[in-house]
């Protein structure tokens, strides 16, 4: 009985050495962080999720992400100034995203979500600021940047 368990602690042992060997030959950077940031006219809270996994395959460096975005826009002025915004756009060097609608739309809040670029990722790990442009319709239409920063 005596021998079955140290063989069995011996198994559980290598399995362990081999476990953290494994471990050990990725590099991921993570990050879970809300970003803020404000133009003239709106306020912007980023929340991103998600990591970027770097290893080496057969003397290749190979790399893997998933991540996502939620940015949240509001208006800092009165309502009734953006009454008949039919569209709005948030852009970055990584990429956009649009709401349209065919009707104006009554709000102060605009809600973007959507997976996130790797390079993101690694920016926003190493502290760097994001910038979006924000554009929009109407009336009181017009073209901000906004400086996203932890």
């Amino acid at each position: 009985m005596k021998k079955s368990k140290k063989i069995i602690i011996g198994l559980i042992f290598i399995i362990l050495v081999i476990a953290i060997i494994y471990v050990l030959k990725y590099d991921v950077t993570r990050v879970n962080t809300v970003l803020a940031g404000e133009s003239d006219h709106w306020q912007a809270s980023y929340t991103i999720k998600g990591y970027v996994e770097f290893h080496e395959k057969e003397g290749v460096l190979m790399s893997s992400s998933s991540g996502s975005y939620e940015l949240v826009l509001t208006y800092k002025g009165d309502l009734e100034e953006i009454k008949d915004i039919t569209s709005i756009g948030v852009s970055s060097d990584s990429g956009g995203s649009a709401l349209t609608s065919s009707e104006p739309m009554p709000s102060a809040h605009f809600d973007f979500k959507g997976n996130t670029h790797m390079l993101t990722i690694i920016d926003v790990s190493q502290g760097k600021p994001l910038e979006y442009q924000v554009t929009w319709d109407g009336e009181s239409g017009g073209q901000e940047t906004i400086i996203l920063k932890e």
